[in-house]
């Protein structure tokens, strides 16, 4: 960087005493001229730009005084940072939702989604859990179903299977992406996750999304307005930056399960995993099963004792 000023101050001073001899000479042309005062003022801008360039450097390696260790111990490059007017952590329903109506009210597209899943749709992707569907409204309540869809329906509603909504799907849809299509009064999280992803693709926005990342810190610099994100790929450990102007969080509350912490956990012979963590791999045919909790999921996921899963 030191180099490159002096070759400028160089070159400034021999255009300088160039323009100074043609004064003084009859062989002195205008085309010369005019190239030697360009060379000066470049390096006058250059010069008086410094002090700014200076000060972004400065804060932007300031901020940048984190662990950029991979995984497997290597030291990793520092890396500029990416851009993008606006920022979005997450990609679930609600991220998908700001991209669209971005894109419909505005035209703009301008925007970078980091989610830390593999994909997008968030909670109805995370969530998977087996099982029948059991109504647990209040017996009036049980009824008003029958009001909006045929008796075959609401049979195909009470042997729902597995993880699903709790909102009739007319209500559980997006103003501006009314869905005709659902096939159940309380649709499943895979047709709910369909449902996202194909809004999501329909407004071309999963090309500005970015899975398997972390977002691990966000820091807003005031000496040049916009979010600095500190991020790491969940699956290499690598560190990344990206700044925004405007930055929005679409987090969600549904996909942090409450760790498993009972004493002794550690020296059950069995499977222990949380409903919000489904273990597909582990079979519940024959076997004793107790469900810590009496929220919602437990009424959802609970089976026949016919019932193999």
């Amino acid at each position: 960087m030191f180099i490159g000023w002096y070759i400028l101050i160089y070159l400034s001073c021999c255009s300088f005493l160039t323009i100074l001899l043609q004064f003084q000479f009859i062989y002195f042309t205008y085309p010369v001229l005019l190239y030697n005062v360009s060379v000066v003022v470049a390096v006058l801008l250059f010069t008086l730009s410094a002090p700014f360039y200076h000060t972004y450097t400065l804060s932007f390696s300031t901020i940048m005084t984190v662990d950029t260790t991979k995984s497997d111990g290597s030291q990793a490059l520092p890396i500029l940072p990416t851009y993008s007017t606006v920022a979005c952590i997450g990609a679930g329903l609600a991220a998908i939702a700001l991209g669209a109506q971005l894109k419909r009210w505005y035209g703009f597209e301008d925007i970078q989604f980091f989610e830390r899943h593999p994909t997008s749709s968030g909670t109805w992707w995370v969530n998977s859990y087996p099982g029948k569907f059991i109504s647990s409204f209040h017996p009036l309540l049980s009824y008003l179903p029958l009001l909006a869809c045929s008796l075959r329906n609401f049979k195909t509603l009470m042997n729902n299977i597995g993880c699903a909504c709790d909102v009739p799907s007319a209500l559980y849809s997006f103003s501006f992406e009314q869905n005709p299509n659902w096939t159940k009064l309380m649709p499943s999280n895979d047709e709910i996750r369909e449902y996202a992803q194909g809004i999501a693709a329909k407004y071309d926005l999963p090309k500005k999304m970015t899975f398997n990342c972390d977002v691990e810190r966000c820091d807003w610099r005031e000496d040049a307005s916009r979010w600095l994100l500190q991020i790491r790929n969940t699956k290499t450990g690598e560190l990344f930056f990206h700044e925004c102007q405007v930055l929005f969080s679409a987090t969600g509350a549904l996909v942090h399960p409450r760790e498993i912490d009972i004493p002794g956990s550690e020296n059950f012979a069995g499977a222990i995993f949380h409903a919000a963590r489904w273990d597909h791999s582990v079979s519940l045919k024959g076997k004793d099963v107790i469900v810590i909790g009496n929220g919602c999921k437990p009424s959802i996921f609970r089976t026949k004792p016919s019932e193999p899963n």
